[in-house]
């Protein structure tokens, strides 16, 4: 087989030995050539700095659908079932075969270390305390007009402490 036969073969979808019944690893048909690889998605905020995913606490509670939250195991396994025509993600154990049961496994940690003992999440906790500091700062630096007062004095407030 001459070399004009040869390329006459490939450019037929035939590939380098003989005829193929699959042309996907031939090489020849354009139509079957790998597609380049996608690009992994850039989460950028909307000033075009790079954002970080943010962790996704149950009120203070940690709880097992945050990004940050992981099962030594390699169990744990995210699933989005559809109630009402509406997706719920939930979290799915693959080394019990049910729910996950969230902090209470003695598997589950948070990438993050924010993870408390009693399964709150520390970052949750630190969020509200800064809420709650940024808050009295901004009582102190106002004066109260005597209605404020009255009505802070009859929620139980002393005059000292505004």
């Amino acid at each position: 087989m001459s070399y004009r036969d040869r390329r006459d073969n490939r450019e037929r979808g035939y590939g380098r030995g003989g005829y193929s019944r699959d042309r996907r690893h031939s090489g020849g048909n354009p139509r079957y050539t790998s597609r380049p690889r996608q690009q992994p998605r850039d989460h950028r905020d909307q000033q075009g700095r790079q954002s970080k995913p943010m962790p996704k606490p149950n009120g203070v509670m940690c709880s097992p659908l945050c990004p940050y939250f992981r099962c030594s195991k390699k169990a744990l396994l995210i699933t989005t079932e559809h109630y009402r025509g509406q997706p719920i993600k939930e979290a799915y154990c693959r080394w019990i075969g049910d729910k996950c049961i969230g902090a209470q496994c003695q598997y589950a940690y948070c990438a993050l270390q924010k993870m408390l003992p009693d399964g709150r999440c520390g970052w949750a906790l630190e969020k509200r305390q800064r809420a709650k500091k940024e808050f009295d700062e901004e009582l102190e630096g106002e004066e109260f007009s005597f209605r404020s007062k009255s009505l802070l004095s009859k929620l139980g407030f002393k005059e000292d402490e505004f």
